[in-house]
């Protein structure tokens, strides 16, 4: 007489339809335990409107729930992303000479698009007080990830801060 047991099961949470699948391995065996057969990726999926059949899961029940409510939830994205701030430096180039103050180049990770001239932006928990504030974008480099702001360069504290995009 053959029985099946239970090998392996496998997981798997797809969040962009919010569905779940079990894979399961099984094998078939004799009264010895030598295998008879192996049946890999039996594969039951379940959608959120299938609550009545969570129990084929078992144990994984609760944790399946928990990925639905989650799912559910608002996005807890900001509505801002904050951008860390890794240098400031003195504008040698064409704005060097704003007003007869300078301009400070800030250096940060920002995607090309992400910034253009003109954009306002706030700095917060810089070292440097005067660089906490909010400001108009004078040139924007998104390719080396730098923008100029019309204040003349102080200096490149230790705690550079973020800025957020207004």
């Amino acid at each position: 007489m053959a029985t099946e047991q239970l090998r392996e099961k496998k997981i798997i949470f797809h969040p962009d339809s919010g569905k779940v699948t079990l894979l399961k391995d099984r094998i078939f065996t004799d009264d010895q335990g030598t295998i008879l057969a192996h049946r890999t990726n039996i594969a039951e999926t379940l959608n959120r409107d299938q609550v009545d059949r969570l129990e084929f899961f078992g144990k994984y029940k609760p944790l399946i729930i928990q990925f639905w409510e989650l799912m559910a939830a608002a996005n807890p994205e900001p509505v801002n992303k904050i951008y860390k701030i890794t240098k400031y430096t003195k504008n040698g180039g064409i704005l060097g000479n704003l007003n007869g103050n300078g301009s400070t180049y800030v250096y940060a990770d920002f995607a090309s698009g992400e910034l253009n001239n003109g954009d306002s932006i706030t700095i917060t928990g810089s070292d440097e007080a005067a660089y906490n504030s909010t400001w108009a974008i004078q040139k924007t480099h998104a390719g080396y990830g730098r923008f100029a702001i019309p204040l003349k360069f102080l200096s490149n504290p230790a705690n550079r801060g973020s800025f957020t995009i207004n």
